[in-house]
């Protein structure tokens, strides 16, 4: 497919995951904000039935890293507008139809805890992670060795799994949305699988608190 001509076929949820891949990569350049317009009007320009939808994402996105910059200490408003945020992003994702278990081991768990009723904001609510690192495991995106315990039972208990079903799940090899060839004319390339504590770090939609509950998971190992 030829990347200027316009695609309507993709959804949301592959659009959305290639460009927080795209946005991560371009959080490395000293560029970033620059970076991170480039690559937003690209994506609304390639996907425009997906357009509104991506600048609602980048704005709360863009609210969440000024705050985080500049009022630090305000717990309370950063919170609120770090669920606002969740609460957008959900709604947005909740496009695709849940699939159906089987007694076959886990293929999804977003689809498993979507089975239960469960939409991705309850999951990351219950799990103390955020939608996009929870996008990050589902996609088997997140170094395996690095996910600590405490994840994997999070995860395992929000979704009614056993510890070692999620474990099992999260090992698989790692993979991109389905169909995710639209991306390119050649096949795209499987990004290198990031640190879980990284991933944290870097993550636009969790609050201090719940990085700092992470950091001490990781302290304790």
């Amino acid at each position: 497919m030829n990347e200027s001509t316009p695609n309507m076929e993709a959804t949301f949820d592959q659009v959305i995951e290639a460009y927080l891949m795209r946005r991560d990569d371009a959080g490395k350049s000293p560029l970033h904000a620059q970076a991170s317009r480039d690559i937003l009007t690209e994506f609304m320009r390639r996907y425009p039935n997906h357009a509104e939808e991506l600048m609602n994402y980048a704005a709360t996105v863009n609210i969440v890293e000024h705050t985080s910059a500049t009022q630090d200490g305000d717990a309370a408003q950063e919170n609120i507008i770090v669920k606002r945020g969740m609460e957008i992003f959900s709604n947005l994702l909740a496009t695709q139809s849940p699939a159906t278990q089987g007694d076959a081991p886990l293929s999804s768990l977003r689809a498993t805890a979507e089975a239960q009723g469960l939409t991705m904001q309850t999951l990351a609510a219950r799990t103390n992670l955020s939608i996009p690192v929870l996008l990050k495991l589902e996609r088997r995106l997140i170094r395996f060795a690095s996910i600590p315990r405490a994840a994997i039972e999070g995860i395992a208990a929000a979704i009614n799994q056993t510890h070692e079903a999620v474990a099992i799940y999260l090992q698989g090899e790692s993979r991109f949305a389905p169909a995710a060839n639209f991306l390119a004319k050649e096949a795209p390339q499987m990004p290198e699988a990031q640190d879980f504590y990284e991933a944290i770090d870097k993550d636009l939609m969790m609050n201090d608190s719940q990085k700092q509950m992470w950091r001490q998971v990781r302290n304790e190992e």
